[in-house]
């Protein structure tokens, strides 16, 4: 029997998938949290850093790695990639130069890299959009229709007002 199958006929399997899934959307915290409180020191949270778009564009802006975005959404940096991969969250439009330290061998390292980033204005938007379900509700799946129309459109309006409209 494959598992789509034994998922259909048998409950007590299909609970305990259910529940291994949500499992993976736990919060960082055990108690709800809203990201909304977020908003005040988002500026000082962000790395001004050296950004790079597709289309060629470079500059300097407060930039936030998707780690950084799980961790302000209250979230485990895995779930947050699903939301992307997916398209729960939107894709990233420009990559930011962003500093990781390590260490390898004992010693400690600095890992300079360009990776998929967020600007402040997004992160902004995303949490406004975000908070009110992530405040009630441990979890943000594909069906949450509402949430995320609002989370796209917000977004969205961000990188026009920043004349990153493509």
């Amino acid at each position: 029997m494959s598992r789509k199958e034994r998922y259909a006929q048998d409950p007590e399997y299909r609970n305990t998938a259910i529940e291994r899934s949500r499992q993976n959307y736990q919060r960082t915290t055990e108690q709800r949290m809203d990201p909304r409180e977020n908003l005040e020191g988002l500026l000082e949270l962000g790395v001004h850093t050296e950004y790079r778009r597709e289309d060629g564009t470079t500059g300097r802006r407060v930039m936030f790695s998707k780690a950084m975005v799980a961790e302000l959404l209250g979230v485990k940096p895995k779930a947050f990639y699903e939301w992307v991969n997916d398209g729960r969250f939107p894709q990233s439009v420009v990559e930011g130069k962003f500093i990781n330290q390590r260490v390898r061998d004992g010693i400690p390292q600095q890992l300079v890299q360009w990776t998929a980033g967020y600007t402040l204005h997004e992160v902004r938007a995303a949490i406004e959009a975000l908070g009110p379900h992530l405040s009630t509700m441990t979890y943000y799946r594909q069906d949450h229709q509402p949430t995320r129309k609002e989370l796209f459109r917000r977004v969205t309006e961000a990188r026009v007002s920043i004349g990153w409209d493509k």
